[in-house]
């Protein structure tokens, strides 16, 4: 069983296919959000992906 805080017993809580979860994992990443808990980064990778979605800077979705 994984423990707590790994990346499967994270992938497997938030049921996120594992291209997401790496996806999210760099987003973290690469604005120091390593150390957050990850609803935390969810709601700004969302918010992100949002905002660039209305400025029309993306128009496929995240990877499923």
């Amino acid at each position: 069983m994984p423990t707590p805080n790994t990346p499967l017993a994270l992938r497997e809580t938030f049921r996120c296919s594992g291209d997401q979860f790496d996806a999210m994992l760099q987003f973290a990443q690469e604005r120091g959000l390593e150390q957050q808990p990850f609803w935390s980064v969810i709601l700004e990778w969302g918010r992100v992906v949002t905002l660039a979605r209305s400025l029309n800077l993306i128009r496929e979705d995240p990877p499923q």
